[in-house]
């Protein structure tokens, strides 16, 4: 049997910025955002995330994750790991945006349509919320950092912290 040559790398950078949720759901989206070729995961603190973490927590899932991620990767036969970061606070994630890029978070109440922007990207950061989804103040907030808002239709259609659908959803779209 030979040896499998690993998948070349998307030329497209996608961070995806997800809120924290609770039990196995996160390692679905670590998981599955790996398979999917996310250059990096940014867990993120919300205000209605069901999950509260304390630095020693967050440090073991932290690893936790990476070792999702080490696994999926093998298995998706990606040749590089994504960067997932520290969880943090929302509010401190969005002070570290730079301009330039492609920046969407996805909210059942958005009003920014799709259009065009998704054409010509090289890079891409894809925020996804927990099972609450993200409050209006946190969207105000990531607007003023620049963020589009389009309408999260597959969020509608999917069950409690249903990431892996709404990841599923933006591949196609």
């Amino acid at each position: 049997m030979k040896p499998c040559r690993p998948l070349p790398e998307s030329p497209l950078r996608i961070t995806l910025w997800h809120g924290i949720c609770r039990g196995s759901h996160m390692d679905y989206v670590v998981q599955k955002a790996t398979e999917l070729g996310v250059h990096a995961i940014q867990p993120v603190f919300t205000t209605r995330g069901v999950i509260r973490l304390d630095k020693q927590r967050a440090q073991k899932k932290f690893k936790h994750w990476q070792k999702i991620a080490i696994s999926a990767a093998e298995q998706s036969g990606r040749s590089r790991l994504p960067d997932i970061r520290e969880p943090r606070p929302l509010t401190e994630s969005l002070a570290t945006i730079q301009p330039g890029g492609q920046h969407l978070m996805l909210d059942p109440d958005g009003t920014a349509g799709f259009g065009n922007l998704l054409t010509a990207l090289q890079e891409i950061i894809l925020f996804t919320s927990p099972e609450g989804g993200f409050t209006q103040e946190e969207c105000a907030e990531a607007q003023a950092a620049g963020v589009a808002c389009p309408p999260d239709s597959a969020h509608r259609d999917s069950i409690r912290g249903g990431a892996g659908n709404r990841a599923k959803y933006c591949r196609r779209s």
